[in-house]
């Protein structure tokens, strides 16, 4: 080989190939069939496709070993929906790290060069205005198929201009500590504006550090449980943080969050 050639493996170039001439299409009114289809481009980041219809809808059947359902997404207050247990989990953790205002569930249907397809499990558009496709998939399932697809998927979202992550499993007690939080993320569980800055400032104002069980004494509300539940819901809502790969309890070290949702 000169020094002027070069090399390319058969999976970049079957990855190029694919993104260059791949389609997408989507549905935005839930109540038609009727599909949009349009080649892969910056475009389509004006499309909207963060509203769209879900592409499929998953069967039901006796003994199924995967749970379907619909994950209530607090940060926009609507319904989502998924098919499996680890995609409701992926949710969850979105809703809890990610700072969201749209979500779509497998929102469209990429459709390659080689006449192979793909549904993508989400696509969220985040406060920042970035749109990011999200593929769930166990890690036990990561072979060499859906690398190749997923690799695949990657250069379609840099020809759009999405970003894309691959969610696989979380660690167990990652997922419990979500999964717990989560029973207070409903708005109703806010203490208020006026105690939730006077618990902020204490945070941020002491040196030591400060547990749960100390955060939730110093709001001066009349029982533990009512403080408790209100300090889980500023550490879900991001103004108070936590180590979820410790296990929860009045020891929890608290410190101020990086995020202030409400």
């Amino acid at each position: 080989m000169s020094d002027n050639e070069t090399s390319h493996s058969p999976l970049a170039e079957a990855s190029a190939t694919s993104s260059a001439t791949a389609t997408v299409e989507w549905c935005l009114d839930r109540r038609s069939d009727s599909t949009t289809s349009a080649l892969a481009g910056p475009a389509l980041l004006g499309e909207e496709l963060y509203l769209a219809a879900p592409t499929r809808t998953a069967p039901r059947y006796p003994r199924q070993r995967n749970y379907t359902g619909y994950y209530y997404f607090s940060q926009i207050s609507q319904h989502i929906w998924h098919e499996s247990l680890l995609e409701a989990a992926t949710l969850r953790r979105l809703d809890y790290e990610q700072d969201i205002v749209a979500i779509a569930a497998q929102p469209m249907t990429i459709r390659f060069s080689d006449a192979t397809w793909h549904i993508p499990d989400y696509l969220a558009v985040h406060a920042d205005g970035t749109q990011v496709l999200y593929d769930v998939k166990p890690e036990s399932l990561m072979n060499d198929a859906v690398l190749h697809q997923f690799s695949k998927t990657r250069d379609v979202c840099a020809t759009v201009g999405w970003g894309y992550a691959i969610c696989n499993d979380l660690a167990p007690l990652v997922n419990r500590n979500l999964t717990w939080l989560a029973n207070f993320k409903h708005r109703g569980y806010h203490p208020g504006v006026p105690a939730a800055s006077k618990l902020l400032e204490f945070v941020a104002a002491t040196s030591q550090h400060i547990t749960i069980g100390e955060a939730a004494r110093s709001m001066g509300f009349q029982t533990m449980a009512h403080a408790r539940s209100s300090v889980y819901h500023l550490i879900w809502v991001g103004m108070l943080a936590i180590d979820l790969d410790k296990r929860i309890n009045d020891n929890t070290i608290v410190k101020g969050g990086r995020h202030a949702r409400s």
